[in-house]
């Protein structure tokens, strides 16, 4: 008779004690039925590890067995992809990813755990939503702090739509709540993609991936998890910024995947999505708020497109925000 199933829940995590320490204790909260058990990985994305004393004081406090490894080489990729290698080398069933300024919902893993078993799924993911309860925002970071909320309320709901058929194209799921049968990513050899290591982007290259190889994927709408977003993230530069860097990762990945697109079609798919800035702009008064942050996120968009056409790389994530 067959045991519970063994569920990996990988963590990397770099310069951000404090939120790493939050998002630990959260899944010492988990309600965990019968049908699985949990162990945690912390990646810490740097050698020597400086989070080694805190690791070791919270495997006293905490109640699943809990490891901590290094990946000395900088880069997403390369902490995901020992999280891969070490969840292949222990046996586990499933892999899960959240991020280290994440916190989970008690009922999180019983979700995603039974959405994906009932489901047959190989791939699952869940919805994120935007918090911040550790700092003083002023007024213009908390309406921006709203604004997000609706926006990935509506991306994650448009996700569960996109999921709930059988999809003819690949459906992204994020890394902030991932889950992933462990016999799929043995038999399909699949990784994080190297190249993606400092732009982001490696978990939309990987649900690309999966795709082609036929997994199936699929969404767990109850499984939620919660991300602290902090007050230097909070503005209108930051979340421009953060927009065009992922157009250029995007680009990026469309280049690896399936090669470098014609200029002339790259600079129409920039204008495309200036132009719908611009709709999104002149119809806030009738749209609401989000419409504004809708047209943000267009214009940059437009700008990382025209930056990738000049030769432009994105090194966003080579810079941590966070406590």
């Amino acid at each position: 008779m067959a045991g519970p199933e063994r569920v990996l829940v990988a963590i990397a995590t770099l310069d951000r004690p404090v939120l790493l320490r939050r998002a630990l204790l959260s899944l010492d909260n988990l309600r965990n039925p019968a049908g699985f058990v949990m162990h945690v990985l912390v990646v810490e994305n740097r050698s020597p590890l400086t989070v080694e004393t805190m690791i070791q004081g919270l495997q006293r406090e905490v109640s699943f067995p809990l490891a901590l490894h290094a990946a000395p080489e900088r880069g997403i990729s390369n902490a995901r992809n020992l999280a891969v290698d070490y969840a292949l080398r222990g046996g586990f069933d499933w892999l899960c990813f959240i991020d280290d300024d994440e916190e989970v919902d008690p009922d999180w893993l019983a979700c995603l755990h039974r959405s994906a078993v009932q489901g047959g799924l190989d791939l699952a993911g869940g919805a994120c939503l935007p918090v911040n309860e550790t700092e003083p925002l002023s007024r213009g970071q908390r309406f921006l702090l709203d604004l997000m909320t609706r926006e990935w309320r509506r991306e994650a709901a448009l996700l569960e739509r996109a999921l709930a058929g059988a999809p003819i194209a690949p459906v992204y799921l994020r890394t902030a709540n991932w889950m992933c049968r462990v016999s799929a990513l043995r038999r399909h050899n699949l990784r994080f993609l190297p190249e993606l290591n400092h732009c982001g982007g490696e978990d939309c290259a990987f649900s690309e991936m999966a795709f082609g190889c036929g997994l199936k994927q699929g969404f767990a709408p109850e499984a939620m998890v919660y991300e602290t977003v902090p007050a230097s993230r909070l503005n209108l530069g930051y979340l421009f910024r953060r927009h065009r860097d992922a157009a250029i990762g995007d680009e990026m990945r469309h280049w690896l995947l399936k090669g470098r697109k014609y200029p002339l079609r790259l600079m129409a798919e920039a204008l495309l999505a200036g132009g719908k800035g611009i709709a999104h702009l002149l119809g806030a008064p009738l749209l609401g708020r989000a419409a504004l942050l809708r047209a943000l996120i267009r214009f940059a968009i437009c700008a990382g497109k025209f930056a990738w056409l000049t030769g432009r790389q994105s090194g966003h994530y080579l810079k941590t925000h966070g406590f």
